[in-house]
C-alpha cells in the first residue's frame, strides 16, 4: 500500500513540474496529466503480488493410522487488527463514497439542463443551428455561452449577447469542443475527482487537465477565426461575463477562476514542441513509467524471494469418523508436518475421499489459517466447510465439524503452527 502512494505521488510530482516549468505545448501536457491521472487507478501492489506464479506445495505425511480414540479441545481464537486490511478498507470506503458523489453530481447536472431547456427564457435560433449544424439556443440562466448534453449536446447562449463577433467566437468554441468530445472528456474527469475527492493530488491534476481541454479548444478556435478575433472577443467575455453554472460536468467559454487570463497568455505564446522539450517530456514518461516497472518487479521479486525462505510448519493431528454404506463406522487419523510458503496453497489427503488445502497469512505473531475441508467421491470436489482461525505461533488449535446437515462425516482438526524457513 505505501508503494501505491509512493510512486504516484512521485509521478504526479515529477509531472506537474514538467507541465510547470517545462513550457510544453498544450497537447503534451494534458497527454501527461492523464498520464499522471491514470497511473493513480494502477494497483501497483496487487500486480507485484500476481507476477510469481501460485506453487501448490506438496503435502508430506508423516504417519498415518486407523485408530479409535480421540480428543477435543477448543482453542481460544484472539482478534486481530489488520493495519492493512484497515487502510484497503477505508480506501475501498472512500472510493465508494466517490461514487456517490459522482451520482449525485450527475443527478445535479441533469436537473439543470432539464430546468435550462424548460426555462421561459429559452430561444430556438433557427438560422445559427442551420448555419453551424448544431443546436443553438439563447437562455437568461446562462452568462455566457455553455455546452451542455452527451447523448444531444446543445449550444446555449446568454440572451444578452448581442454582438454576433461574440456570439460567433462563443459558438466556434463549444464547436470545437463538441467536435473533439471534450464533453465526455469533462464527463469523465469529473468522475476521477469524485472517485478521488479524499486525494488532493489527484484532484488538482484533474484541475489541471480541465485548464488544457479549454487551452486547446482556444488554440483551435483561434487558429479557426483568426489570433486577433479571438483574443479580442474572449478578453472581452472574460472581463465583462465571467460566471459559474450548477452542471460540473458543462463546458463554457469563460469561467471564475485564475486560469482564464492563463488561457489569454497561451494563445500569444503559442508554444511549439522543440526536440529538447520532446526529449524532456519523453524522459518523464519513460522515467515514471521506469519507476512503476522496477518497483512492481521488485516488489514481486521481494515477494517471491520471500516466499522461497520463510514460512510456516504446521503440525497436524486429522481425525474423520464417518459410516459407509453397509454401515460400518470407520475413523481414520493422520499426522503430518507441512511446511508452506505464506499465501501459498498447501495440503494434505486421507485417503482418496478427504482432503485438506489450507493457506496461511501472516498477522505478527499470529498465523491467519485459512482452510478448506474437501470431500471427493467419484471424482467431484465438495467444499464441505471453509474455516479461518487466527492462531498464536506455537499455540495449538482445534476445528471440530460434526453436523449431519453439513456433512455425514465428522472431522476433528488439531494443528500446531510455527515460524520456519524452507527446509532443505
Amino acid at each position: 500500500m505505501e508503494s501505491y502512494f509512493q510512486i504516484n505521488l512521485f509521478t504526479s510530482l515529477l509531472v506537474l513540474a514538467v507541465v510547470k516549468w517545462g513550457k510544453g505545448s498544450n497537447q503534451a501536457n494534458f497527454s501527461l496529466l492523464n498520464f499522471a491521472i491514470l497511473a493513480w487507478f494502477v494497483p501497483f501492489a496487487w500486480l507485484a503480488q500476481i507476477l510469481p506464479s501460485d506453487i501448490l506445495i506438496q503435502s508430506f505425511v508423516i504417519n498415518q493410522q486407523v485408530t479409535s480414540e480421540s480428543t477435543t479441545a477448543v482453542a481460544a481464537i484472539p482478534t486481530i487488527i489488520d493495519v492493512a486490511e484497515l487502510l484497503v478498507g477505508a480506501l475501498l470506503t472512500c472510493c465508494l463514497i466517490g461514487i456517490m458523489l459522482f451520482i449525485s453530481q450527475i443527478i445535479s447536472a441533469r436537473n439543470f439542463n432539464k430546468s435550462l431547456l424548460n426555462d421561459a427564457s429559452l430561444v430556438y435560433d433557427a438560422k445559427l443551428s442551420a448555419m453551424h449544424q448544431v443546436d443553438v439556443y439563447f437562455s437568461d440562466m446562462v452568462t455566457t455561452g455553455i455546452l451542455v448534453g452527451v447523448k444531444q449536446p446543445k449550444i446555449v447562449i446568454a440572451k444578452n449577447i448581442q454582438s454576433s463577433r461574440q456570439i460567433n467566437v462563443i459558438v466556434a468554441h463549444e464547436k470545437s469542443h463538441l467536435a473533439h468530445q471534450d464533453n465526455i472528456k469533462l464527463l469523465l474527469l469529473g468522475g476521477v475527482q469524485c472517485v478521488f475527492w479524499w486525494n488532493p493530488i489527484v484532484r488538482y491534476l484533474v484541475s489541471q487537465s480541465r485548464f488544457y481541454i479549454e487551452a486547446l479548444c482556444d488554440q483551435r478556435t483561434a487558429a479557426q477565426l483568426g489570433e486577433n478575433e479571438y483574443l479580442t472577443n474572449l478578453a472581452e467575455l472574460i472581463l465583462t461575463r465571467q460566471g459559474s453554472t450548477q452542471n460540473a460536468f458543462a463546458s463554457t467559454i469563460t469561467a471564475t477562476n485564475k486560469h482564464n487570463m492563463s488561457r489569454l497568455k497561451l494563445i500569444k505564446e503559442k508554444r511549439v514542441m522543440t526536440l529538447t522539450k520532446k526529449l524532456a517530456y519523453g524522459l518523464t514518461a519513460f522515467t515514471a513509467l521506469t519507476v512503476m516497472t522496477f518497483n512492481t518487479l521488485a516488489m514481486a521479486g521481494a515477494s517471491s524471494q520471500l516466499a522461497d525462505q520463510e514460512g510456516v510448519l504446521i503440525d497436524f493431528n486429522l481425525q474423520v469418523k464417518n459410516t459407509d454404506d453397509k454401515g460400518i463406522k470407520r475413523e481414520s487419523t493422520a499426522e503430518a508436518a507441512i511446511w508452506s510458503a505464506y499465501g501459498q496453497t498447501a495440503g494434505i489427503g486421507i485417503g482418496d475421499n478427504y482432503r485438506f488445502q489450507y493457506q496461511v497469512a501472516e498477522q505478527g505473531e499470529y498465523a491467519k489459517v485459512n482452510m478448506k475441508i474437501i470431500e471427493i467421491n467419484a471424482g467431484n470436489e465438495n467444499v464441505v466447510a471453509n474455516p479461518i482461525l487466527t492462531v498464536a505461533y506455537q499455540q495449538e488449535a482445534m476445528i471440530e465439524i460434526d453436523n449431519a446437515d453439513v456433512s455425514a462425516t465428522a472431522y476433528t482438526i488439531t494443528f500446531t503452527p510455527s515460524k520456519s524457513v524452507k527446509p532443505e
